[in-house]
């Protein structure tokens, strides 16, 4: 099976899926779809079936163009070029990616997953309801991790992209 062929079938899962939630932790971008659960533990978290989280370049574009995208996140919120020397962009809420994406959350979510295509190097679009698309492109040439699919709350395996390399898709 090739790589795009193991991907495909990873993804699939995704497929009529509701995407309800999303956030990030640092340049990690996290996306939650299926029944929405809360998770036993310390910190009481709603989950989904499954998350996703990303680790390099990706966008969220709809008929008019780029809704959000992850370099978002290195300017501020509100004006992108009124930075002032105190900006940090780690900082949660106080960024542009952060600010977009809220707005998308709370107008259009939640958005279900029509379909899936993926590239030969391992990066996906995930086709949303009402013609907008979730892109996930790989953006450098090392070997660390790009992304990666589980079932928060679960033992299950997760699965997931380094490099050109796909871990973990065994037990599928």
């Amino acid at each position: 099976m090739t790589l795009v062929e193991r991907i495909s079938d990873c993804l699939s899962v995704l497929r009529a899926l509701p995407l309800w939630a999303c956030g990030r932790a640092a340049d990690l971008q996290w996306l939650q779809f299926g029944e929405r659960h809360i998770q036993r533990g310390a910190k009481g978290q709603d989950v989904g079936d499954f998350a996703l989280h990303i680790q390099c370049a990706w966008r969220l574009r709809g008929p008019s163009g780029i809704i959000v995208a992850s370099r978002d996140r290195y300017y501020p919120k509100g004006d992108p070029h009124a930075a002032d020397e105190d900006f940090n962009w780690d900082t949660p809420g106080g960024n542009r990616c952060d600010e977009r994406m809220q707005s998308f959350l709370s107008k259009y979510c939640p958005v279900r997953v029509d379909s899936i295509s993926v590239d030969e190097v391992g990066g996906f679009s995930l086709v949303l309801e009402g013609g907008v698309v979730f892109e996930v492109f790989p953006d450098d040439s090392l070997n660390g991790e790009y992304w990666r699919l589980f079932q928060p709350a679960t033992d299950s395996p997760h699965i997931v992209l380094e490099g050109s390399r796909l871990v973990g898709d065994e037990a599928v």
